[in-house]
């Protein structure tokens, strides 16, 4: 009996240490917690754009079930949606394991990539952009957000970008920290800057801030204006 019981906690313990959550489970879901899907077993039924969704059905839905899984959804790295006319990219928080986002040339007014926290490059140019929220994007190494209608943008929150493009845009203001050390290539030319304040950063190597309203610029390095 005693040997019957020691093995029945042995398969008890076995079982529920397969209930909790690994460490690759906490990543796929990110620092917060995701929406809630109308649809639980198909992460396009938030969507609200049907360009987008079209492109995740027939590139992602590996089963052929009409439905794109979590699952499905955790096993996509590259996203490539460049020039397909697309307003609207709501559902891309569930791609948690995205590593490589191209949007470039479309119709977007505003992107929120809040839970994309694995994102190392974004290609965003050519859109309409006025939002661009990159709050947990902690290894994001490149972005380009060029030729669009943002009027701020804070890289604060991005400690390891090395290539940042914003030019063309109606920037006011960028947000840099001393966190942005990584900073290598920086272009922030034809905007509406009247200052600009880097902190000291060996690492810069080009900067291009031509066509601003600059008056002031706080920092020491090739520079072309």
């Amino acid at each position: 009996m005693k040997t019957q019981f020691s093995i029945l906690c042995l398969l008890a313990f076995i079982l529920l240490g397969g209930v909790g959550c690994s460490k690759d489970d906490e990543t796929n879901e990110g620092p917060i917690a995701l929406p809630v899907l109308p649809d639980p077993g198909d992460v396009c039924s938030c969507m609200d754009d049907l360009q987008f969704m079209k492109y995740c059905y027939e590139k992602f839905d590996i089963n052929k079930d009409a439905k794109v899984s979590k699952a499905e959804a955790n096993a996509v790295f590259e996203l490539n949606v460049d020039g397909c006319n697309i307003k609207s990219l709501t559902g891309i928080e569930y791609f948690t394991r995205l590593r490589r986002l191209n949007c470039y040339d479309n119709q977007l007014t505003s992107l929120n990539l809040s839970y994309n926290i694995n994102l190392e490059e974004l290609i965003c140019s050519r859109n309409k952009l006025s939002v661009l929220k990159l709050p947990k994007n902690s290894v994001l190494t490149d972005l380009s957000c060029s030729y669009n209608q943002l009027s701020s943008l804070d890289i604060t929150q991005n400690p390891s970008l090395n290539r940042l493009d914003c030019s063309f845009n109606e920037l006011k203001s960028i947000a840099i920290g001393k966190n942005n050390s990584a900073l290598t290539y920086f272009y922030c030319n034809s905007n509406k800057l009247t200052s600009l304040d880097i902190p000291s950063n060996s690492q810069l190597y080009s900067l291009e801030c031509q066509d601003n309203q600059l008056t002031s610029l706080n920092h020491c390095c090739p520079i072309k204006i």
